[in-house]
């Protein structure tokens, strides 16, 4: 055969049904809206709201998961079956309340809710794909998408405390806390054929637990600056949808421990000067100061090479934004 005939065969091969079956479009619905009210009262400031959020994939998934390609010989038909629309409403509610002149407590709660990407939940989640799916190899075709999820929510509780320290200064405590459920994970369904096959699902789920406390000058002539340091505790059984089938095509356990999620940052510092004058300059100096976020090293564990899901951390980070600005008259 003349010189890359044979690869030009193989890649039209790779390229053809069933293994790739071609572009799907899809036309997913998403829609919100939100209303906010704010109630001002002698000794009270309360203010609610309310975010309404639709989703629609307007998609379908097969409606028997163990044939999900319908290449089961004998089997009962898969046929296909609309996903449903998910509606959800989040409560948010603010209070602060003072305790005397120069003290105040605040408390808020909230309820958030997130869709999965878009292509992520599209990938394939018409599983036609599955159609020479072989019980000794369960990757071939990656992990499936799911249309038919519900978004990942997120409840979040935090109290604070104000105090004025002096004339000029004043701190506030704040102690959050994150439940975190639905979080888009891997679940494995098993073919009649004994076969499995991952696709995504709401599965994982975790929590935050932090403090907070801020330090604010306020501005005496033109300098004014303003401190505040967070220590946060963020844990959960997974922070990658794909880690689940990760591990179990690596031989271990697919549902880890909970471990730190790899956004989890023990350390936060953040200090801002300024320097300002109205209409002639401003000089502001804003300094970070956070610890690493946790990765997986590779180490050595009893008698072989073994994965320690973030186990390490990177290195404490430092940011210095520097910024002048200079007001100039000319041309009138």
């Amino acid at each position: 055969l003349p010189d890359g005939t044979r690869e030009n065969v193989l890649t039209r091969h790779v390229n053809e049904p069933p293994d790739f079956p071609g572009v799907s479009v899809y036309h997913p619905l998403m829609a919100a809206a939100y209303a906010q009210d704010q109630m001002e009262f002698p000794d009270l400031t309360v203010r609610a709201g309310l975010r309404f959020e639709l989703f629609d994939a307007r998609s379908s998934l097969p409606s028997d998961l163990a044939n999900p390609a319908n290449s089961i010989q004998g089997a009962p038909e898969s046929l296909p079956q609309s996903t449903t629309a998910k509606f959800s409403v989040s409560p948010r509610l603010g209070v602060a309340y003072p305790i005397e002149d120069k003290a105040a407590i605040h408390f808020s709660y909230g309820h958030f809710r997130q869709f999965p990407a878009i292509g992520t939940m599209f990938n394939n989640s018409d599983y036609d794909i599955l159609v020479n799916l072989q019980a000794s190899d369960p990757f071939r075709f990656g992990v499936l998408g799911n249309p038919d999820v519900k978004p990942e929510k997120t409840v979040q509780y935090e109290i604070g405390y104000k105090h004025e320290l002096t004339d000029d200064l004043g701190a506030d405590l704040t102690i959050f806390y994150k439940d975190i459920r639905d979080l888009l994970g891997v679940e494995f369904v098993r073919t009649y054929t004994g076969a499995d096959y991952p696709r995504l699902t709401n599965i994982d789920f975790g929590n935050v637990f932090g403090i907070t406390l801020a330090l604010d000058h306020r501005q005496i002539g033109p300098a004014s600056i303003a401190l505040d340091y967070t220590w946060q505790q963020a844990l959960g059984n997974s922070s990658d949808p794909q880690e689940t089938a990760n591990r179990a095509d690596a031989g271990e356990d697919p549902r880890p421990r909970q471990v730190p999620f790899n956004w989890d940052q023990k350390h936060t510092l953040n200090m801002t000067v300024a320097i300002n004058k109205p209409e002639s300059y401003s000089l502001s100096a804003v300094l970070k100061v956070a610890s690493g976020q946790p990765y997986t090293p590779v180490l050595e564990e009893g008698f072989g090479t073994g994965l320690v899901t973030y186990s390490g951390r990177k290195p404490t980070g430092t940011l210095v934004d520097l910024r002048a600005e200079k007001t100039l008259r000319g041309l009138g």
